[in-house]
């Protein structure tokens, strides 16, 4: 038997053709179809139509017009359903849709693998995908979503060797934080980024966070919310529905985990921002290509932290993080030839819980914490460690005589305040001393920080 060669280009002319025929054969019907059952429910957000294409609309018709095969149905059907079926007759002329074959949810079944998942899917939703993309498409015409689904479905054939310039193939790994405004996108090195949310939009669906974030601030307040995205590429997998997956199983980057933790820790310290995990998203990809391949959008694996309802202030500006922050903490996170510290990892880490703590006593415990980490910055040894800790540190940040004296008296006065959180009000001076623990606590803070910062240039990472 002869095989004749594909050509791609007149693949897509041949199925933008079709696309269009159906297109006008399907307006009447959904006219019918709300008519019945109710228009889409409109959403306008400040003056804008934000709507979403009715897709699940657009599938239950696709759906009963292939099972209306007898009586009145089959008649009604007719148009759309001939319609369909050349849509479909032409997708089956691409070598990768040509596997398609029946399942008990119709004949046009295929398993469609994204990274870690697989899922059933049709040519119908994979219809149902053109037209989606066809309504986002500002021209208003099929050659772009027809073209990006062709460069996915070379992709599953191992067709390019080279990245795709509509960025279909491009996969986050995510992991999402709250606490800091971050206004633009950052390389950090070794394929990762640091990014406001308003970047991830196209990869992350907000419902995937209704058990951390409240309602009102998954749908208009992201300011506060960032993250540190690792980046690669992606290849979808196309097989016959009955066919076996045995693809490897993809991880999560080496070190993911300790890098991002290593980064937002030392990002919250240097900027003295209380900056908390919310989730990490494995395997994102864009909404675009899910919605192409037939798919619902997803991700691959999810793991959520604590609720940041508690954290929510509508009238509080989020603090901006500044580029030279940004630096400090990918310099000491990312280089590939740094070696973790055992001396200051800990007290990094220590010190941004003691920004994230709240709670009864969360004021008390912020103090507690600093005085750990000044102590193991300095290691006092002498009998008295606040004397030790006053001449260690001025002697270490101060430039003069002057600032020395006064670094001496803001040390003594936080280890007065810490011994009256240890000891308790025992007495006029220690009940005076804890009204004062914010005050201690800002200023022994900022001890530690510039500590740090500078130990950091002297010995890194």
């Amino acid at each position: 038997m002869k095989i004749h060669p594909f050509y791609d280009q007149i693949w897509e002319v041949r199925l933008a053709l079709v696309l269009d025929a159906l297109t006008e054969a399907q307006e009447p019907f959904l006219k019918v179809h709300w008519q019945a059952n109710g228009l889409p429910t409109q959403i306008t957000v400040n003056g804008r139509d934000e709507t979403p294409y009715p897709s699940e609309d657009l599938a239950r018709l696709y759906e009963a017009a292939r099972l209306a095969k007898t009586g009145e149905s089959a008649e009604y059907y007719m148009p759309l359903r001939t319609a369909l079926d050349h849509v479909c007759d032409v997708m089956r002329l691409h070598p990768s849709l040509a596997c398609a074959s029946k399942t008990v949810f119709g004949d046009d079944g295929l398993q469609v693998s994204i990274l870690n998942r697989s899922s059933f899917t049709s040519l119908t939703r994979i219809i149902v995908g053109q037209m989606v993309r066809h309504n986002s498409n500002s021209k208003k015409n099929f050659r772009g979503p027809i073209a990006e689904l062709s460069s996915l479905l070379q992709l599953s054939r191992g067709g390019r060797s080279h990245s795709l310039s509509n960025h279909l193939d491009l996969c986050y790994d995510i992991a999402l934080f709250h606490g800091a405004w971050v206004r633009d996108t950052v390389d950090l090195g070794e394929g990762y980024s640091l990014m406001p949310y308003s970047e991830l939009c196209e990869y992350v669906d907000s419902e995937w966070l209704e058990d951390i974030a409240p309602e009102h601030l998954r749908h208009r307040h992201w300011e506060a919310v960032f993250a540190v995205v690792h980046q690669s590429r992606w290849e979808p997998e196309i097989r016959p529905p009955d066919s076996h997956d045995d693809r490897t199983v993809r991880g999560l980057p080496a070190l993911f985990d300790r890098k991002i933790s290593d980064f937002s820790n030392l990002l919250a310290v240097t900027t003295g921002a209380q900056v908390h995990w919310m989730m990490t998203f494995e395997g994102c990809v864009p909404r675009a290509a899910s919605y192409l391949l037939g798919l619902i959008h997803g991700n691959s694996s999810s793991r959520k932290g604590r609720s940041i309802g508690h954290l929510f202030d509508p009238f509080k500006k989020g603090q901006i993080v500044d580029l030279e922050a940004i630096e400090i903490a990918r310099k000491h996170s990312f280089k590939r030839d740094c070696e973790t510290s055992t001396e200051l990892s800990p007290i990094i880490l220590r010190l941004a819980e003691a920004l994230r703590r709240d709670g009864r006593y969360a004021s008390d415990d912020k103090v507690l914490d600093v005085a750990v980490s000044l102590e193991r910055l300095f290691k006092p040894s002498g009998r008295s460690i606040s004397m030790d800790l006053q001449n260690s540190i001025a002697d270490f940040l101060g430039s003069s005589d002057e600032l020395k004296a006064q670094l001496k008296d803001k040390v003594k006065h936080f280890y007065d305040v810490r011994s009256a959180i240890v000891h308790g009000p025992i007495d006029t001076k220690k009940r005076h001393l804890l009204t004062e623990v914010e005050e201690a606590f800002h200023n022994g803070f900022e001890l530690a920080r510039q500590t740090l910062l500078k130990k950091l240039e002297i010995e890194p990472l």
